[in-house]
């Protein structure tokens, strides 16, 4: 027992410090065996608890610091994948587009549903106009060519018609305003379809992606250009009353893929669907009609005007 005054060790059970005298009966009992072996006993406890607590905090930090640095590059590796993966969808290849006019015309529901998502991108759009007008002219200057040098004569004679082939008749062709001017003819008519009804879309307040509105006018217009341009020449050749037929049910053909494309482009219902496709339709028709008696009929009637004068 230690002596709260001065501090000198006392016997137990002593009532005064045997240094100061000082009353010690109530003081409890301390010795440093004890009080070591207290703070021993502490100083366990405060190892076992407090470094726990930081480590899961800093385990917890650093997950979500890790989390928040990675999340970031997955949303830019899924932007990325995204990019690529449209960039990949919307490329076409140049042997591409021919399947897709074939498939339009074998089955056009199945191929507008399926390809017409890659003409969101203009580019691609404009290749198929000009895909479309190129083949439309070269058929047309072959047909034109053979048309100069397959000359048919009567024959009083035998009574029948004979054919005969003059290739000197090719001299005579003016090349350049064959081929430049059906290209034009043949563009023209692309644009002026989609442009006709991506104006009268504005009239009626619909939002339109004009590069799609000319890939459909590209693909739509195949149909009559083949009928006229290929199947109506060659059928010719063995009856000519099927070329008139040919042509009209292309004609057909185009005007019922034009309508139904462009109203699941445009989405109109009701009274309002009929009068926006008379009215972009009857446009068309005078316009065509107008391209068809400047450009053809006018210089076919100015060389019979030349010839009559040449006799008259």
């Amino acid at each position: 027992m230690n002596c709260p005054n001065c501090g000198a060790v006392n016997n137990p059970g002593s009532k005064f410090c045997i240094r100061c005298g000082t009353n010690i009966e109530g003081v409890q009992v301390q010795t440093e065996q004890p009080s070591q072996v207290g703070t021993a006993t502490q100083q366990p406890v405060n190892q076992n608890i407090n470094p726990v607590p930081s480590q899961v905090t800093n385990a917890s930090v650093n997950q979500n610091t890790s989390n928040v640095q990675v999340s970031p590059n997955s949303s830019q590796n899924n932007q990325t994948i995204n990019n690529q993966t449209t960039s990949s969808t919307n490329k076409i290849s140049i042997v591409q587009y021919f399947f897709i006019i074939m498939s339009v015309i074998l089955k056009p529901f199945t191929a507008f549903k399926e390809e017409l998502k890659k003409f969101d991108v203009f580019k691609n759009s404009m290749i198929m106009s000009l895909i479309v007008s190129g083949v439309s002219t070269l058929i047309n200057l072959i047909t034109t060519m053979l048309n100069a040098i397959i000359v048919k004569s009567y024959s009083w004679s035998s009574g029948k018609y004979t054919t005969t082939w003059v290739w000197e008749n090719l001299k005579d062709l003016n090349y350049v305003e064959i081929i430049f001017k059906n290209f034009l003819i043949y563009l023209g008519v692309i644009f002026a379809i989609a442009v006709v009804y991506y104006l009268a879309s504005l009239v009626v307040k619909k939002q339109t992606n004009f590069a799609r509105l000319l890939g459909i006018s590209s693909l739509v217009v195949t149909p009559v250009l083949i009928c006229s341009l290929l199947l109506a020449p060659i059928l010719s050749l063995i009856w000519a009353e099927l070329a008139m037929p040919v042509i009209i049910i292309g004609l057909i053909y185009t005007i019922i893929l034009l309508y139904e494309n462009m109203n699941n482009e445009i989405l109109l219902e009701g009274n309002v669907k009929y009068y926006f496709n008379l009215v972009c339709l009857s446009i068309l028709a005078v316009v065509i009609y107008f391209l068809y008696m400047k450009l053809v009929i006018g210089p076919a009637t100015d060389g019979l005007e030349e010839i009559f004068d040449l006799f008259s």
